[in-house]
């Protein structure tokens, strides 16, 4: 059968060609070795483009380059496995790739590594672009940076340089690990977005002044008096399973119609009722104020009357002290409670 082999030590068989390099091997139908040194290809079709040590052992199995790289199969048909090159990596199933790097594999259907080190995409149509020791054993997984492990089909695991684990726990969750913070804009000139800061629980809303225009005073007593029409309910979502998870609040509807704010009718932006609340607290701590005013401006006054009433009292108790006890009894005639007054 036709046969080529260049080099020194090479083998080629059966329409197999080895273009040069050495102790090359190429032993298979249409098997190709590019070069380099101690390569093999070994089943139909199989390629190895160069490099050292080197092996494409199923059909249609390639390894572009570099060196201890394994594009092999489980079954012996056509797997079409790829490593681009780097060093000592693997694609060992149907359309499992490895881009490049070191150590990494790609052992499921479909299954990517784009590079980096100590990888490893086990699941179906699993994924991981790059970074340290990653793992995406799950279908359809994502993991990516250092440690990060996407156990559970459909999750996207995402893990800074921190030198520990970080784990999906479910199907289909999005996971972050940044322990310098989270940082997402929704427009071009990063001027709106919000901010998981470093160590924080909650998002921060980009509030900077210098970021905002059309700025008007609030009615504080509107709102107050708005707040006090908006129906507030207990309700749960009808695309929760769990009946007994509930929630309360107001509709959208009716925030939308008394105030007018945010983007639609349809949702309640967390900036807005955090504004409203801020806006009636002021205006019941002006309220508050002037009770406590005029609780004060009656106390002073009932201070004074009880000074009348001690004065008129021992005046009547010196002129006639058989009435003094009931001188302002419930009988008080209107006449002495004008002159008390006085």
């Amino acid at each position: 059968m036709p046969r080529w082999a260049a080099g020194y030590d090479n083998v080629a068989s059966d329409y197999a060609t080895v273009g040069g390099g050495y102790s090359n091997t190429a032993s298979s139908y249409s098997a190709t070795v590019g070069g380099g040194s101690t390569n093999t290809a070994s089943d139909y079709y199989a390629t190895v483009g160069g490099g050292e040590n080197n092996t494409a052992s199923s059909n249609y199995a390639t390894v572009g380059g570099g060196y201890g790289n394994i594009a092999s199969g489980q079954y012996d048909t056509e797997t079409y496995a790829v490593v681009g090159g780097g060093s000592t990596n693997t694609a060992s199933d149907y359309y499992a790739t490895v881009g490049g790097g070191y150590g990494n594999t790609a052992s499921g259907i479909s299954a990517t590594v784009g590079g980096g080190y100590g990888n490893t995409a086990s699941g179906y149509t699993s994924t991981v672009c790059g970074g340290t020791y990653n793992t995406a054993s799950g279908a359809s997984s994502f993991a990516a940076g250092r440690r990060a492990k996407a156990y559970h089909s459909g999750a996207f695991v995402w893990a800074d340089d921190t030198d520990a684990d970080f784990s999906s726990s479910g199907g289909n969750q999005f996971n972050v690990r940044a322990s310098g913070g989270v940082r997402m804009y929704t427009n071009s000139g990063t001027t709106l977005g919000a901010q998981l800061l470093a160590n924080a629980t909650a998002w921060t809303a980009l509030s900077d002044s210098t970021k905002k225009t059309d700025i008007r005073r609030v009615d504080t007593k509107a709102v107050l008096e708005k707040i006090a029409q908006l129906p507030i309910s207990e309700w749960r979502y009808k695309a929760q399973p769990d009946p007994s998870i509930r929630h309360m609040g107001p509709m959208a509807q009716d925030f939308w119609k008394l105030f007018g704010l945010g983007e639609d009718s349809l949702g309640i932006s967390t900036i807005d009722p955090d504004g409203i609340a801020l806006a009636a607290i002021q205006e019941l701590q002006k309220q508050n104020e002037e009770l406590r005013t005029a609780v004060r401006r009656y106390a002073e006054e009932l201070n004074e009357l009880r000074g009348l009433v001690e004065k008129m009292a021992a005046r009547t108790n010196q002129e006639n002290p058989k009435t003094a006890s009931a001188a302002f009894s419930r009988n008080t005639s209107e006449s002495t409670l004008k002159e008390i007054a006085r």
